[in-house]
């Protein structure tokens, strides 16, 4: 039996899944432990997203997490570099020694970097890998995902196709 990874999601991460309607990719992707964290969830405020959100937390499929008195203090200091749940979502993986799942550049990703490395930073084009990987997805179904969060939600990805990256994965 292996061990699941602990993976705290970031805001971003979670509304792309949405904007694709590609939620179920969390649920076969256990044993992973998706984690959310409460500033997390307090961005998600639109009802479609926030009943959909719901049902992830019932179905047991994410897991809320809070900060506690350690945590609290890293997310202050955090805050004020970058926005509440990115903030969050990143004290909550450094306190616990979980995997940030996030696609925020600049001074979040540099922060992420330094304090818990890039092997654990999980973006959406590693989750769509990781998906493929588990025959969630295949590559062509990576792309037109791709290719619909680049036309719809102006989300750009540096490569053409995931078959360009998915065996480095």
């Amino acid at each position: 039996m292996s061990v699941p990874v602990v993976v705290s999601l970031d805001t971003c991460i979670l509304f792309r899944l949405f904007d694709v309607e590609r939620e179920d990719l969390l649920v076969g992707l256990r044993p992973i432990d998706w984690v959310v964290v409460d500033a997390v969830e307090a961005e998600v405020t639109y009802p479609d997203q926030r009943s959909r959100l719901e049902v992830l937390f019932h179905a047991g499929v994410i897991r809320r997490g809070t900060l506690d008195t350690d945590s609290l203090a890293l997310f202050v200091e955090l805050r004020s570099r970058m926005q509440d749940g990115e903030a969050a979502a990143l004290a909550w993986a450094i306190r616990y020694g979980a995997v940030i799942a996030s696609d925020e550049r600049r001074r979040f990703r540099t922060e992420a970097i330094e304090r818990l490395g890039e092997e654990r930073i999980l973006t959406t084009p590693g989750l769509f890998c990781l998906a493929i990987h588990a025959g969630l997805l295949d590559v062509d179904e990576a792309d037109r995902l791709k290719a619909k969060l680049e036309a719809h939600h102006r989300f750009k990805m540096t490569f053409r196709s995931f078959s360009e990256i998915v065996q480095r994965a």
